[in-house]
């Protein structure tokens, strides 16, 4: 019988040994094994040929349902001031495991059942879940691959200083050394650790995207903190300006705890490393539930155990500051972007005397035929109240996702007070803006189809970029950490002179440009800068890798031009590079805004009456 071998994350050596058996079938399950055997010219099948789009809506809704079981496990071991570790870890990470490792899952055990190879070789990571089921006999170890569960376990951090304009990527736990020695040094030197009246907690804040809200903070006669374990709120001069002028404080462990606190977090680090390597020792049972037979307790337990174990000193601080916040007499409100991060989490179980205020961040779109999707925000998770851009998504919430209207706020996004129509300075040279999204696994799984769709795209946008005399292309890479920025990177990088940027402020790039051109891979949300070149008055062509499109109102409303990758993308640009069409996009996104967007330019200010008025109720 013939032999099958499932690849991924292989090496040129090693797939060189394997093409010269014979009688060999392939099937790649990441993008790189695909492109080496195509390089090959190796026939092969893909992850995508195994999975149907209903496939992995169930698949998603599985990993929803694990991710509750995971969220109200419930182990006094693994407790700590009556909080549960394990529901701490961030739900979009686990959420991003599962919905990768599951497919793959799903696509071997369907061929194992089939029962038409003689062998089946998988990597390590597959490998690991199958040793010990009834198929054990039937597969081999092929390759080992790296662990790539944690992806909050390296940290890119971006430079700005000056004309450095760069990253760096090192290890989360030297990340946090590095963060918290800058920020003790540089608050203690710009006056950003002082306590000196009442403040409005701002959890996970990018100060350089909210600078008009600590501004009106400032002037409102309260202090701006913010508490960022993730990112650290000073990363360029532009966030310590920021930080400055709004008289901000920044949390500093040592400001915010008493010493005998400090001294409990390092003895209780100890006790709880000991307890953590007690339930590895013993094979205790986090969870138990399989997938199609499969038992995946063990598997999950093995991974849960090393999250805890490496960001355990991260968590008990956090406990405690949160705890420390919630006996204080100065902390008037708290504000955060989501219910899914870490730091997020340790806030809602200790929000008993503070309310705390969910604050719509991104271009939030959802009808009722998407709404399962909404998970991804956290929607589920409101307690008190949630702050809204304007009428659409408050309507979503109240007529499909049941949330009574008195705990929803309409306030206006405080993100784009400052932005507005920007007339672009009619130089000879004309600049196209192209917005990359990443491919994020955590909706649908795996596609290495879209991968191929992207290259095809952008080989296509920079033959056009050529044709057209001067028009300068400039790709611009989502600022979230994803494996597929790498592999689109090197993409487009082959061509010297063009521009790939990252970190860039999104509102001086789309301010300079003429045109802005998104590459969509999934149609289910999207992309802000979407909206944001809508507001700055740039129009939008947007394309889209899949065909499943959902008709949000933006599209309704003709706000922007929508295409799939296979049309003629060069026909769309020219014609908007030319101006043909675009005063009526403009006109069709304004009117769409006034719907969107309310208190536009006075949005920070509607935010912070209603953070005071609950203040008052409280």
């Amino acid at each position: 019988m013939t032999e099958l071998y499932i690849l991924e994350g292989i090496k040129e050596e090693e797939l060189t040994n394997l093409v010269k058996k014979n009688f060999s079938e392939f099937i790649t399950f990441d993008y790189e094994s695909h492109k080496k055997l195509s390089d090959r010219n190796i026939h092969h099948k893909l992850i995508d040929d195994y999975i149907t789009d209903l496939d992995r809506r169930e698949i998603f809704d599985f990993s929803n349902r694990c991710l509750k079981k995971i969220e109200e496990f419930n182990e006094s071991v693994l407790r700590f001031h009556d909080i549960n570790l394990v529901n701490l870890i961030d739900r979009n990470e686990l959420r991003g495991f599962l919905m990768n490792i599951i497919p793959k899952i799903k696509v071997v055990e369907q061929i194992l059942q089939n029962n038409n190879y003689e062998k089946i070789f998988l990597t390590s990571n597959i490998y690991e879940i199958f040793v010990d089921s009834g198929f054990k006999e039937n597969i081999r170890l092929l390759n080992t691959i790296q662990d790539g569960f944690m992806s909050f376990e390296k940290i890119d951090i971006p430079i700005g200083l000056g004309i450095l304009k760069t990253k760096i990527t090192i290890d989360r736990s030297k990340y946090k050394i590095i963060k918290h020695a800058i920020e003790k040094c540089i608050g203690n030197f710009f006056g950003l650790r002082k306590n000196d009246k009442k403040k409005i907690v701002l959890l996970e804040f990018n100060p350089e995207v909210y600078h008009d809200l600590l501004k009106e903070i400032n002037r409102r006669g309260f202090q701006p903190v913010l508490i960022n374990f993730r990112k650290s709120a000073i990363f360029n001069f532009r966030t310590l300006r920021y930080l400055m002028k709004s008289k901000s404080a920044i949390m500093i462990p040592q400001d915010w705890l008493e010493k005998v606190e400090l001294e409990e977090f390092e003895k209780n680090k100890i006790n709880f490393f000991n307890k953590m390597n007690e339930v590895i020792k013993n094979k205790k049972i986090f969870l138990n539930f399989d997938y199609k037979g499969i038992n995946l307790s063990f598997f999950l337990q093995k991974k849960l155990n090393r999250i805890l174990i490496q960001r355990l000193d991260e968590y008990i601080m956090q406990i405690l500051i949160a705890e420390s916040i919630k006996s204080r007499s100065d902390i008037q409100g708290i504000v955060t972007l989501n219910f899914s991060g870490e730091t997020e989490k340790v806030f809602s179980y200790v929000q008993e005397k503070i309310p705390i205020l969910y604050l719509q961040h991104g271009f939030v779109n959802y009808i009722e035929s998407n709404s399962h999707f909404d998970v991804l925000d956290d929607f589920h998770s409101i307690k008190n109240k949630i702050a809204v851009w304007g009428d659409i998504i408050k309507d979503y919430l109240i007529h499909v996702k049941g949330i009574p209207e008195n705990k929803i706020i309409v306030s206006g996004s405080p993100k784009y007070d400052s932005f507005s129509r920007i007339e672009k300075n009619r130089k000879r040279k004309k600049i196209m803006l192209v917005t990359i999204r990443p491919i994020a696994m955590h909706v649908e799984g795996p596609r290495i189809e879209l991968y191929e769709k992207y290259k095809n795209t952008l080989d296509k946008l920079i033959l056009i970029s050529n044709s057209i005399e001067n028009l300068e292309i400039i790709f611009k890479l989502h600022p979230q950490q994803n494996p597929s920025n790498q592999i689109i990177i090197d993409m487009i990088k082959k061509n010297n002179r063009i521009k790939i940027l990252q970190f860039n402020p999104i509102k001086e790039l789309l301010s300079d440009c003429d045109l802005h051109v998104n590459i969509a891979p999934d149609n289910f949300d999207a992309s802000t800068v979407i909206l944001e070149a809508m507001i700055i008055g740039r129009p939008t062509l947007n394309i889209q890798l899949q065909k499943n499109e959902i008709e949000f109102e933006f599209m309704k409303a003709g706000a922007i031009k929508t295409i799939n990758y296979d049309s003629d993308i060069k026909e769309a640009i020219f014609d908007l590079i030319s101006h043909h069409g675009t005063e009526e996009l403009f006109n069709n996104s304004q009117n769409f805004l006034n719907k969107y967007m309310k208190n536009r330019g006075n949005a920070v200010k509607k935010l912070i009456d209603s953070i005071e008025d609950l203040m008052t109720k409280n």
